[in-house]
């Protein structure tokens, strides 16, 4: 485990370090317009992980509404894990681990949150046994989901009441 690891909501002046990370570790990669977006509008459900003052790892989250049902317009939102990354030299570290456990935390004290969801590439094996020891379960594989054709899975999780 990192002793010198800061959880923290993402800033704007954090943007750079996003985006580097971003282009380092996945093979998706956002325009930098999008992640401004999402750090302006979901900062308090998304995470940053700092070591000794450094950006190392990050989670991006979007919250989304639906309607329960037409008859019942009641509004739940759905938590979507749209990216996380943590740079090679500090994986294996528990650092992803703990940026998910931070997000859960956020999310499940929001109330209102019908579930989470996640895609991951079906080769990610690693990234896959993380979700599933947080609880996550695989509902469904989408078909070349990524640009190089790769099919992702589609992970749920059901927050606690």
């Amino acid at each position: 485990m990192v002793d010198n690891l800061t959880i923290r909501p993402p800033r704007i002046s954090d943007l750079e370090d996003i985006v580097h990370i971003n282009r380092k570790c996945l093979p998706e990669n956002y325009p930098v317009a999008y992640f401004i977006e999402l750090i302006k509008s979901w900062n308090e459900s998304s995470a940053i992980a700092e070591f000794d003052g450094k950006i190392v790892g990050y989670n991006i989250i979007r919250l989304e509404k639906s309607s329960i049902t037409p008859w019942r317009p009641r509004v739940k939102s759905n938590g979507h894990v749209i990216s996380i990354a943590v740079l090679p030299e500090y994986r294996r570290l528990g650092i992803g681990k703990k940026l998910m456990i931070y997000i859960l935390d956020i999310l499940n004290n929001i109330g209102d949150i019908k579930k989470i969801t996640l895609e991951v590439r079906e080769s990610n094996i690693g990234a896959i046994k993380l979700y599933e020891n947080l609880d996550f379960i695989r509902a469904k594989v989408i078909s070349h989901y990524y640009s190089d054709g790769e099919s992702a899975i589609l992970m749920e999780l059901e927050p606690i009441d």
